[in-house]
């Protein structure tokens, strides 16, 4: 039998921020960069056995900001978090709970744990960072 477990710093705080980042985000940009994320995520992201989900970390990254900022470059870093964070928990953890649980029965299968809580919190700051030194360097004007 397989257990599932929500990590609190990996999964349900990174959650709770980017649902209330969601207030005053263009709705159709951040759903649109959260779908590509998703899928992003989902390529570059793997299951190792007994050692859970890993993603690279930079690509997924450059991903958000540039979405972010192609989609609305005035919501941009918020839109880079949000959709870095859910991205990530969709493509790299909840779309392999199935598989996990069909075939790894006998483990404890934890969203947002390992290798993807390191991911849910980097790849979206460094989403932001990118997008703020942007705004800041190279404005759109």
């Amino acid at each position: 039998m397989a257990y599932l477990s929500v990590n609190v710093g990996g999964a349900f705080i990174p959650v709770i921020l980017a649902l209330a980042l969601l207030v005053g985000t263009p709705l159709e940009e951040t759903l649109l960069a959260t779908g590509v994320m998703t899928a992003v995520s989902f390529l570059f992201s793997g299951y190792v056995i007994r050692k859970g989900v890993f993603i690279q970390r930079f690509f997924p990254a450059l991903v958000a900001a540039l979405l972010a900022l192609m989609l609305d470059s005035n919501a941009a870093p918020r839109i880079a978090f949000v959709s870095g964070v859910l991205g990530i928990l969709i493509g790299a953890d909840l779309i392999r709970i199935p598989w996990l649980l069909l075939f790894h029965r006998d483990q404890l299968l934890v969203i947002g744990g390992a290798g993807a809580r390191d991911a849910i919190l980097v790849i979206p700051l460094t989403a932001v960072l990118v997008v703020l030194g942007q705004q800041l360097f190279l404005p759109f004007e």
